[in-house]
């Protein structure tokens, strides 16, 4: 993810990321990297639970309230 947001997202926060960043992150992982869909639920659920804690969490990201991540859903199991 880092390495994906570092090459074509411009390097923005990862709490300025947007729905359409993760999707299209997740199209990225699977058409360019060749990932199972398996893998890539995975990785979906790994930045769900960072960006939900990111949210409960008020002393240290007290202004962040929207989990953009939660509204991706992951890929149907093949």
């Amino acid at each position: 993810m880092c390495c994906y947001v570092y090459r074509y997202v411009n390097n923005k926060s990862f709490l300025d990321l947007t729905k359409r960043d993760f999707r299209n992150f997740v199209l990225h992982c699977t058409d360019e990297y060749g990932m199972s869909s398996a893998r890539v639920n995975r990785l979906l659920s790994a930045i769900h639970s960072l960006f939900s804690f990111c949210e409960d969490d008020d002393e240290l990201y007290e202004d962040y309230d929207r989990n953009a991540s939660a509204k991706v859903k992951g890929l149907p199991k093949q």
